[in-house]
């Protein structure tokens, strides 16, 4: 009888990372023997180099100088020897007690990618926003798996990959989002994808507006420049199969409906692009987006009422178009969430819907235009 398949953890830091020492422990403590764990650190603390010792069961790799992050894990996956790789970001939360590296290796016996749940652990405003934020990535995730088997995007906080699949798409690539590039990549050439909710991790929130705005440069840029490279397969793709990529894309961003909803109607479009705008450019501007968010769910119910000729009806009739929308979104992602074992509040993710939701649309629009049509390329603060 063969015997287990050897997993690979490969988890890449950069300096430090507060919550490594409680992922490596868990990792250790798991029951799965044949595994082996490796760190590679880009410009490594000096608790950096105290840790290594501290977990003697795992191989650390330090760089002097930063690599990034496409360097360290594709140079710590031709060092591996697992049959199976699982890349982890050091600031995730495995629960205790759970058998984590068994039940990745079972949940790969069928399929060559495994994306692995997510959830925010939600401490402030912002973090419950981006709670809800993920919880529309791991439904799409699993509507991508049950209806398509294949995907085109994958978060790469947690993830698996078949290692001979790896191998076959040459690891990643160095481009900002190297975590949905390898997904397309995969999802293009016909290998199998899988969603899992019998596993978990968490994964923090930033700390703050600022860190969030850093964040989110680095995400919609490398969303514009992603759909910028796979347009035309993702349009092919969503041709063939609209009854999937439809929803799938509602519920990753369920602002479009508002969207949709604005540009159905040419009387207010001027100043929706006027208003997108000025959101872009106070969004720039400042790292304080939450004073920007609570003025959405009014700009966008109540605009109308300063445009056309019939102000009242036309008011009215936009505010409630925008409530049935919101209510039909909020009971699809009550349904999904209470069956993916999701939290759902009402009244956060109104919020969620009507300000934080809009705003992560206009930094995707605003860099997809930039990536699109603007000559000079984005700056890019941190190393691929």
């Amino acid at each position: 009888m063969a015997g287990k398949p050897r997993a690979t953890i490969i988890i890449p830091v950069y300096r430090e990372c507060e919550l490594l020492s409680l992922l490596l422990e868990r990792l250790t403590q798991d029951g799965y023997e044949e595994k082996e764990i490796i760190v590679v650190i880009d410009e490594p603390t000096r608790d950096s180099l105290e840790l290594s010792e501290q977990h003697p069961n795992a191989r650390f790799i330090f760089h002097e100088e930063r690599v990034g992050k496409v360097n360290a894990m594709n140079e710590a996956a031709k060092l591996s020897h697992g049959d199976i790789l699982i890349f982890l970001d050091g600031d995730v939360y495995i629960p205790r007690g759970v058998p984590f590296l068994e039940e990745v290796v079972r949940e790969m016996e069928d399929t060559d990618i495994l994306d692995i749940k997510k959830k925010i652990c939600t401490r402030s405003f912002l973090s419950k926003m981006m709670y809800y934020e993920y919880v529309g990535f791991n439904i799409g995730s699993w509507l991508m798996a049950r209806l398509k088997t294949g995907s085109p995007a994958i978060n790469g906080a947690a993830f698996a990959i078949r290692r001979d699949i790896f191998e076959s798409l040459r690891g990643f690539r160095r481009v900002v989002a190297e975590d949905l590039d390898m997904a397309m990549r995969a999802f293009v050439r016909g290998y199998r994808f899988k969603y899992t909710s019998k596993l978990m991790v968490y994964t923090p929130a930033p700390p703050n507006w600022e860190k969030w705005r850093a964040q989110r440069k680095r995400w919609a840029l490398g969303a514009a420049m992603w759909l910028k490279e796979w347009y035309g397969e993702l349009i092919w793709k969503a041709l063939r199969s609209p009854q999937v990529f439809i929803p799938v894309m509602l519920f990753v961003a369920p602002s479009l409906v508002l969207l949709l909803l604005d540009l159905t109607d040419p009387n207010i479009l001027f100043s929706n692009v006027l208003m997108a705008s000025l959101i872009l450019l106070m969004a720039k501007a400042t790292s304080h987006v939450v004073l920007i968010a609570p003025a959405m769910p009014i700009l966008y119910s109540f605009q109308g009422i300063f445009l056309a000729d019939q102000q009242w009806a036309y008011a009215m009739r936009m505010i409630i178009s925008t409530l049935v929308s919101f209510g039909c979104i909020a009971l699809l992602f009550f349904s999904f969430s209470r069956k993916l074992g999701f939290e759902f509040r009402l009244h956060e993710f109104f919020g969620y819907y009507f300000a934080y939701s809009p705003v992560c649309l206009l930094f995707l629009i605003g860099y997809l235009l930039h990536v699109a049509f603007l000559p000079n390329k984005p700056d890019i603060d941190w190393k691929l």
